[in-house]
């Protein structure tokens, strides 16, 4: 006790990481009301939390999650817009009118173009047929013809790309809770207009904050928000409109966007530790990772020689939304000692890359749980076992690399027949993907340092989605 106050000595823990500049006493008069803002977590002992498998936050195991996504549906956002995003191997939501006869002068994207986009795996989503102030209609009791909105852009949009509609911009980002509740019975997921950033789990999927990225906008701005992202494990959607190549009054056409500027972003977007993809394919993956169930785990001979354990993964959701690979991130037991495992998976077997972090091995599996997949992992490969009968063997492969370690270029060459389903990826030493190289019948390729952090990196040749050969690199 306190002998001036009277009051309970309270101890507070903090961590010196943390960037917290407390005192390590409080007197307080009642303890009970003690309200603790910034600390999160306490952990007493060497307890680790230590799961065989576990789906990872984001897929490929990015730190942050980024949707670029464009309202209105202009043709300048699907000439430029998704030009830039297919240049560097990514995809954008598009949400697009379906009745702009009477309420929009802008130049809209014509059918064929937009067709064009979805078959490119594109997104198009709906931003109601005639962009409707959906929480005014509310707000006047106009239930009707919110419902009527709602069910007819959905109808529409479905049968002009043949596809299940799941994502919805709302016009002028004006809502309501009663509006959101209508909203959800028509679709996965609602874009608003506020600005902000998502939590990777939970959060309301019927009223996703976004980011817009006004004519003024520079790259470094946008940047900043990505590593914001990044940094915090973030969902953000980048909210852009029309896009051009020509110079604009950036003044008045505030909406508008330079594709230079865009082109800057796409490109640095594309070497952060973030996973870029649609709103619809984000949604989905957080909905399979959150409902993900590990059951049948048989781990009786994992620590025998050669060493195996199965576990099945599965999912209750329905076929429209289960229809997305989850990363899984499998442990691996403490006695294993090996560069690579194997998989069986139904009736086919992979190889896959043994990684390692401080509490041990593991590796990445991307797999569609379903509504149940039988996972077995072996330590080892045995002569004449069924195991090695069974799985692919790519021809006789290796990787050089020139010089090695290396700082501003190294020269990868293969050895061996390069086929048109090769492909090269580059992944850090957590195994998080830095970037993947296409080959298109290639046998060597440069790789430039000058972006890289120093330290220890992977090259993993694939066959066809499997493993063929590796190379550790280092740059200094």
């Amino acid at each position: 006790d306190d002998p001036v106050t009277g009051g309970q000595e309270v101890l507070v823990l903090q961590s010196e990481t943390a960037g917290f500049n407390l005192p390590t006493k409080y007197y307080v008069s009642n303890p009970a009301l003690i309200v603790f803002n910034e600390l999160t977590t306490v952990v007493a002992g060497d307890f680790v939390y230590h799961p065989l498998v576990i789906a990872t936050t984001w897929k490929n195991n990015m730190k942050g999650a980024i949707s670029f996504t464009f309202d209105d549906g202009y043709r300048g956002a699907f000439e430029h817009g998704a030009a830039e995003l297919e240049a560097a191997g990514l995809k954008g939501t598009f949400f697009v009118f379906t009745d702009t006869a009477e309420i929009y002068d802008g130049e809209l994207a014509g059918s064929n173009l937009v067709h064009e986009n979805r078959n490119k795996d594109h997104e198009i989503g709906s931003h109601t047929p005639n962009h409707s102030n959906l929480g005014l209609l509310t707000a006047a009791g106009d239930i009707d013809s919110l419902t009527n909105v709602l069910s007819s852009s959905v109808e529409v949009v479905n049968a002009w790309f043949d596809q299940k509609t799941l994502s919805l911009s709302i016009p002028f980002g004006s809502f309501r809770y009663e509006t959101l509740e209508a909203i959800s019975s028509y679709f996965l997921s609602a874009r608003s207009s506020q600005h902000g950033f998502n939590l990777a789990t939970p959060y309301d999927f019927y009223a996703l904050k976004s980011w817009p990225v006004l004519s003024t906008a520079s790259p470094a701005f946008v940047s900043n928000l990505v590593t914001q992202a990044e940094k915090y494990g973030y969902y953000l959607p980048l909210m852009y409109h029309d896009m051009t190549d020509e110079p604009f009054n950036e003044d008045s056409l505030i909406y508008t966007y330079s594709s230079d500027l865009f082109r800057e972003t796409v490109q640095w977007v594309s070497e952060r530790e973030v996973w870029v993809d649609t709103q619809e394919q984000i949604c989905k993956y957080i909905l399979a990772r959150n409902a993900l169930k590990i059951e049948q785990i048989n781990m009786d001979d994992s620590e025998a020689q050669p060493g195996q354990f199965s576990f099945v993964v599965s999912t209750d959701l329905p076929d429209s939304i289960s229809d997305v690979e989850v990363t899984l991130l499998i442990r691996l037991p403490d006695s294993w000692d090996a560069d690579s495992i194997t998989l069986e998976i139904g009736d086919s077997l992979f190889q896959a890359e043994v990684l390692s972090d401080k509490q041990g091995g593991y590796f990445l599996l991307n797999s569609n749980p379903g509504k149940g997949t039988e996972v077995r992992v072996f330590q080892a490969l045995l002569a004449g076992t069924e195991v090695e009968e069974k799985i692919h063997r790519p021809g006789n492969m290796s990787l050089l690399a020139f010089p090695n370690p290396f700082t501003l270029e190294t020269f990868l060459t293969i050895e061996g027949e390069v086929n048109s389903q090769m492909q090269l990826m580059l992944l850090d030493i957590h195994g998080r993907l830095v970037k993947d190289f296409t080959l298109q019948g290639r046998s060597s390729i440069s790789l430039g340092g000058e972006n890289l952090t120093p330290g220890l990196y992977m090259i993993l040749l694939l066959d066809g989605g499997i493993p063929a050969a590796t190379l550790k690199l280092v740059a200094q």
